[in-house]
């Protein structure tokens, strides 16, 4: 009997481990995937910036047709 206890004891023990595990594994994802996104965002936003920023450059120093181009 006490070998049954101490089995069931380690089952939920083991249990309760790779719980913890599985929930550091998810928050480490979900912070990576945070992470990425906003990476992405603020390198599209620097993208846009430096692209109007040419423009604005271009048009003082040529006609507009020619800047879009």
């Amino acid at each position: 009997m006490k070998g049954l206890a101490e089995l069931v004891v380690s089952l939920c023990d083991l249990c309760e481990a790779e719980g913890r595990l599985l929930q550091e594994g998810v928050l480490r994802t979900v912070r990576r995937t945070v992470t990425l996104t906003l990476g992405l965002l603020f390198g599209a936003a620097a993208l846009a910036l430096l692209l109007a920023a040419l423009y604005a450059l271009l048009t003082s120093l040529m006609p507009v047709p020619a800047a879009l181009a």
